[in-house]
């Protein structure tokens, strides 16, 4: 038996990178750039790159929880200015 979508879910951008920041910083990144990465996965779907959007979500978290990527980034913005959206 095949599963298939009925129906299309919305969820408010807000809700969605509150609950977004909550799977990150429960798999062991802090607060800051788990809002970061919520706001830019977000981000990406709001303009329709789903690739590059929540999607990647169960990816992203299953790397930090086996350590393939680093909870604590850290770095500076050159020139003064970001391109990131903000959390």
């Amino acid at each position: 038996m095949s599963s298939t979508v009925s129906e299309a879910v919305r969820v408010m951008p807000a809700t969605l990178r509150a609950f977004t920041t909550e799977l990150v910083t429960r798999a062991g990144v802090a607060a800051e750039p788990a809002a970061w990465l919520a706001a830019t996965l977000v981000a990406n779907d709001q303009r329709g790159v789903l690739s590059h959007g929540t999607a990647q979500l169960r990816r992203y978290v299953g790397q930090y929880r086996r350590g393939h990527l680093n909870p604590a980034p850290s770095g500076s913005t050159a020139g003064g200015t970001s391109t990131r959206p903000r959390p």
